[in-house]
């Protein structure tokens, strides 16, 4: 899996905290973004995984639901919405890959 984390006004934000969970195993892996706002997972497992994002300053970003599928790259971009750490912002993706926006304030 990779994708590129951008502020509201589509820079790059760098050094952003990135988890990775699987939703199967619960095994969890951690990065962070470039300088370039890049980010990387390698070596995933087929399933459903959970992806949050942190970054001082910004609402904390969720995607949940993100299907893996076997030997093939997942691109998962993330924009970050300027607020309160305490403040989450989560996307779900059902089996139709629809998506929908939740916003939830902590």
């Amino acid at each position: 899996m990779q994708g590129s984390i951008t502020d509201p006004s589509g820079a790059a934000a760098p050094n952003a905290k990135i988890t990775l969970v699987s939703q199967e195993t619960q095994r969890q892996q951690i990065g962070r973004s470039s300088a370039d706002g890049f980010y990387r997972f390698d070596g995933l497992a087929p399933g459903l995984y959970t992806l949050t994002v942190e970054l001082a300053g910004f609402k904390k970003e969720t995607r949940q639901n993100i299907n893996v599928p076997a030997e093939q790259m997942q691109g998962v971009d993330v924009t970050l919405s300027t607020g309160d750490v305490s403040q989450s912002v989560t996307v779900t993706a059902d089996a139709a890959t629809n998506l929908h926006a939740d916003a939830t304030q902590n």
